[in-house]
């Protein structure tokens, strides 16, 4: 309908309420309008697109100019409404405009200055939001004299009064305010911070208060997600006495509050979407291809994977009349060990230069952003996202042919070389796999991008006593100066006061260059002197510079290791260096065989491991022989004559006479694996691993290493589950995973949701969940079976719902996990929060040859191509989709499908006659209701059938036979989730407390040595085992020892 240009706003909104999408029965909002008056509303929700199609000049100034346009759509409603209803808008005063499905989002963090006084739509999840409280909008009030009343609108925070003369009685008086003839509303703040997804990488999530006015108020509460429709304001900061500052803060005037994520799912389903969806459902392959979906990068883990994808779909809540409620959501916990390095191990960079693995990160789980080459040919890179440290694991270190040397614990895996059928294979294997003989892949070389110059970072001392310096010190790091420490670490000296080297008469003719450098560096003349070490004939010179300042700045070179200034400088500068290390400890020598060697010696062998990870640089293969580093391949020789050199003539001479030799000699390809020749045991110590969600690998001293994937699959999950969060165990406290309750500026308590809460209808993800505190660990007990956080402090009693999935990821506690001993005893966490989950799987590295080759061309084909050779079929974007459409399903148990669950229930329970150990509990049960309900909605179906069924027997029986076992008997024992002591055990416990009760009726207390011989005589124990199962009795409490040597029984 055309609109007359000159109308004003409240006649073209009245005339919209009137006439957009009339049919017979009206249109459509003055049926909105019906609808209020009958539901006791005040509001009438405004469709911003219907606002468009019907006046787009009318739409643009909403958004333009909301304090005017939003009136006039009230004042306009509230006419319309005097015209439907005359007696309801009598009664409610007002209505007001609210509008809804704004056709663009503004990102929460890119509100701004530009936006104040605008209207957006902002989406977000409420993490507080405070106690509603009235706000006085029309305060009356009455004069002390003459007891007139005056009425004054009121606007800001603070009350504003008619001033001290009555503008009746003409005098100067007080005024009382009279409460119960002024008008209030409603107000109430709430804090909304952006989604996890929308999270850029590495940012922290930012947060915006938002003002909540008359019947907006509670509208959501801690948790919802929500998209907000509203006024950018801005308020002014003041500092105490100081007034106000520049600066302003920005919060949001609510409009309209539109909770997307309370019932409905936050993914939008197009009807196209729904087609698709209803399509891929009728494959009879979908089930396989939603598990060849979930994290395709990383190969195998199919039944992890498997359990996984039942998570995201997962079972249905149930409501029984008696008010009790039945969880539908799974629990699923990955146990895997950390595969880490020492943090000395040197990990190649994706600009080709070198870092230590410890430097990469200073926090355990802190995100990072470090380019990493991955050692598969030429500068293929990729990019690591997250930084681990453990504290005090086992270690092994294993040793290869060149003298190439990693540490690291016992489950870190290589890049194994193996020949399998005639055929080269590679293949993941961990450290403690390897054997003396076996081949790892190793690089030949890697290039280096760096141009720029390295900042040194020295600084003069400050200046108290003694004389002030002089000289210079160098900003950048240059081949002069390269050249410079390369010598002064093999033929040098750092001392407190001054910095020296030492030149041999047969080589004088570096002193003058040496000097020459020195002087140019530091604007210091070295003072130059003649000396001869006792017992030996060779003259020397002995440079010495006098400066505290150049010896405290070159302190580093104490260690008698590559400064890391080399290690993360160019090509250039590595090259100087690198020549002059070699002038001052290395060697050029013939051979009756062969062309010769160039040979570097140190009496510290991470020095020459160092220069040995420095040389790949340049393509140069060398060798580690007892204390020296030789360098004899013909090819090798070539390169470090052409790319590095020595200085001296007479170096120069022999290098000259060596190249001619190997050029007769030269090796046309690289050696891309080497053998090991020593695998050593090491002492514990602190280990690190980075996490690169792309290939999975990175280089490490020269040998191709590989990452763990748990962390990843979690990260995965989180971002793929339609609301999923991701948060880590260690520095998690019970508060920031459940609810806090804060102070407010106002002096209240307000209640802020925690991550369990954010991820309400979602999955949350929970790694490190070992490294929590026990304190606060204990809050997750509520969340994980009955959903609900309850939280009663401050004064502030309230439950919170947190219908979330949990997928958490531990470690074991002896830094590996021990198959010979049981789950508790390899995990530190209690039975309570273990028997919570329903399916547990172990994430071993166990060698099967046909596996292993199937990943190595899975891994191989991931490098050729960048991308996963097995392409997930459904899409990410697709699979969100997929699992939000497939939670509206409601599926119900078939009869065949209840007999089924029933008949395998019975069996195991009946398994091995009353005085078995139990095999599976009621627990269990319901598990493999909500997996088969879960599996069921993977098909899109409303019944679950027998195959759904069998499939959860299948997945329940691979956790159980993982976790659930009694290692000693080896039979199932569902004890030793539910109890932690498996019957076995508790039967051994049980024989020796009769014992001990027999021989307490004999003599009172019982000698210890008595005891055991008790045991083992009778019972047929061994007397290792007796001992242990007496300190265990000890320990919690059932025994104790009256004095040295005797026991007796806590109650008995």
């Amino acid at each position: 309908m055309a609109v007359v240009k000159t109308a004003l706003p409240e006649e073209v909104f009245q005339d919209f309420f009137r006439s957009y999408l009339s049919d017979g029965m009206g249109s459509k909002y003055r049926k909105r309008l019906a609808q209020v008056s009958v539901s006791n509303g005040k509001s009438l929700i405004i469709d911003f697109d219907d606002l468009i199609s019907f006046d787009p000049a009318l739409a643009r100034s909403i958004v333009e100019r909301p304090d005017d346009y939003i009136t006039y759509a009230s004042s306009a409603a509230t006419a319309q409404m005097r015209v439907e209803d005359p007696e309801y808008a009598e009664h409610v005063g007002k209505i007001f405009a609210r509008f809804r499905r704004f056709p663009e989002k503004t990102a929460l963090r890119k509100i701004g200055a530009e936006h104040i006084k605008k209207l957006a739509l902002v989406d977000g999840i409420v993490v507080r939001t405070t106690q509603v409280r009235p706000t006085i909008v029309s305060a009356v009030f009455r004069c002390r004299k003459c007891l007139e009343t005056i009425v004054q609108d009121q606007e800001g925070e603070l009350i504003r009064g008619p001033g001290t003369h009555c503008p009746f009685c003409k005098q100067s008086t007080s005024f009382e305010l009279i409460e119960e003839q002024s008008k209030f509303k409603n107000t109430q703040e709430a804090r909304i911070q952006e989604r996890p997804e929308d999270l850029p990488p590495g940012q922290l999530p930012r947060y915006l208060d938002i003002r909540l006015e008359d019947d907006l108020v509670d509208s959501a509460r801690p948790g919802d997600r929500v998209a907000v429709t509203s006024t950018v304001r801005a308020e002014k900061q003041t500092v105490g006495e100081r007034g106000r500052l520049r600066t302003f803060n920005i919060y949001l005037e609510a409009n309209f509050v539109d909770v997307v994520g309370k019932e409905t799912e936050v993914v939008e389903i197009t009807p196209e979407d729904e087609k698709q969806i209803l399509e891929v459902s009728q494959d009879p392959w979908v089930h396989r291809k939603l598990i060849m979906s979930l994290a395709p990068s990383i190969y195998g883990y199919e039944d992890v994977k498997e359990g996984i994808l039942y998570l995201l779909f997962g079972g249905t809540a149930k409501q029984l009349p008696d008010g009790i409620n039945i969880r539908g959501d799974e629990n699923v916990l990955l146990i895997g060990d950390p595969g880490c390095l020492i943090g000395d191990e040197r990990i190649v960079l994706g600009d080709g230069t070198i870092a230590k693995i410890q430097d990469l990160g200073q926090n355990h789980l802190e995100e990072i952003d470090v380019p990493v080459l991955i050692g598969s040919g030429g500068a293929k890179r990729d990019v690591a996202t997250r930084f681990h440290v453990y504290r005090n694991q086992p270690t092994i270190e294993i040793v290869t042919e060149s003298g190439k040397s990693i540490r690291g614990t016992y489950n870190h895996p290589l890049l194994a070389v193996e020949t399998v059928n005639r055929t080269l294979v590679r293949r993941w294997k961990r450290l403690d796999e390897f054997k003396i003989g076996d081949k790892v892949s190793v690089v030949t070389g890697f290039p280096c991008y760096v141009r720029s110059q390295v900042d040194t970072g020295f600084r003069p001392l400050p200046y108290n006593l003694g004389p002030k310096f002089r000289g210079r010190l160098p900003e950048n790091v240059t081949p002069d100066l390269g050249a410079f420490l390369g010598y002064l670490l093999g033929d040098g000296w750092v001392q407190r006061y001054r910095v020296g080297f030492l030149v041999a008469e047969g080589e004088k003719d570096l002193l003058e260059p040496l000097c020459a450098n020195a002087e140019k560096l530091f604007g210091i003349k070295p003072k130059v002197r003649e000396r001869k070490l006792a017992g030996r004939k060779v003259l020397l010179y002995n440079a010495v510079i006098g400066s505290q300042d150049v010896a405290s700045n070159l302190s580093f070179l104490r260690e008698k290791r590559v400064p890391s200034l080399i290690l993360k400088s160019g090509d250039k500068v590595v090259a100087q260096f690198l020549k002059w290390l070699y002038e001052a400890d290395g060697t050029v020598f013939s051979s009756s065989r062969g062309c010769g060697a160039i040979g570097l010696k140190a009496k510290n062998i991470e020095l020459l491991r160092d220069v040995q990870v420095l040389l790949l640089r340049f393509g140069i293969h060398s060798r580690i022989i007892g204390n020296a580093l030789l360098t004899r391949r013909g090819e090798s020789i070539l390169k470090f004559a052409r790319k590095i050199g020595f200085a001296s003539n007479k170096k120069r001479t022999r290098l000259a006479n060596l190249e001619a030799r190997a050029k007769r000699l030269r090796r046309l390809t690289g050696q891309r694996s080497e053998r090991i020749v020593a695998i050593y045991n090491r002492e514990p110590a602190d280990v690190y691993d980075i996490e690169v969600p792309g290939t999975h690998r990175f280089i490490a001293n020269g040998i191709v290493s590989h990452n763990t994937a748990k962390s990843q699959l979690l990260q995965y999950v989180s971002r793929i589950a339609p609301r999923g969060l991701y948060t880590s165990g260690r520095g998690t406290t019970a508060a920031g995973l459940t609810a806090a309750v804060l102070r407010e500026k106002t002096g209240g308590m307000v209640l802020e949701a925690g991550a369990l809460v954010l991820a309400d209808k979602g999955v949350a993800c929970i790694d490190e969940l070992d490294k929590m505190r026990p304190d606060d660990r204990v809050a997750i007990h509520e969340a994980l079976e009955q959903q609900t956080v309850s939280v009663a402090k401050g004064g502030i009693v309230a439950t919170l719902n947190a219908r979330a999935a949990v997928l958490a990821a531990a470690n074991p506690a002896l830094g590996r996990y021990e198959p010979h001993r049981n789950v508790g005893e390899n995990i530190n966490l209690p039975v309570t929060i273990l028997s919570r989950f329903d399916l547990i799987f172990i994430i071993k590295d166990q060698p099967e040859a046909d596996y292993d080759a199937r990943m190595s061309e899975h891994i191989l084909a991931l490098h050729r191509s960048k991308t996963s050779p097995e392409t997930a079929p459904f899409a990410p974007d697709f699979l969100r989709k997929y699992i939000s459409f497939a939670k509206r399903i409601i599926p119900v148990l078939s009869p065949d499908a209840v007999i089924e669950l029933r008949d395998f229930y019975l069996k195991m329970r009946s398994k091995g006659g009353a005085e078995a150990a139990v095999a599976i509990t009621p627990r269990q049960l319901e598990a493999l209701v909500r997996i088969s309900e879960a599996r069921a909605r993977a098909f899109l179906r409303d019944r679950v059938t027998v195959e759904d069924a069998k499939s959860a027997i299948r997945i329940m029986t691979v956790s159980l036979s993982d976790v659930g076992v009694d290692v000693k008997t080896g039979a199932m024992d569902i004890d030793v989730i539910m109890t932690g002591k498996p019957r076995s055990l508790r039967d051994s416990f049980q024989r020796v407390i009769e014992t001990v009760a027999e021989l307490e009726r004999e003599t009172g207390t019982v000698e210890e040595t008595v005891l055991l011989a008790a045991l083992v005589d009778k019972e047929k124990m061994e007397e290792r085992e007796a001992r242990r199962l007496i300190g265990q009795l000890i320990k919690e409490g059932i025994l104790y020892s009256p004095k040295p040597g005797r026991l007796k029984r806590t109650a008995g």
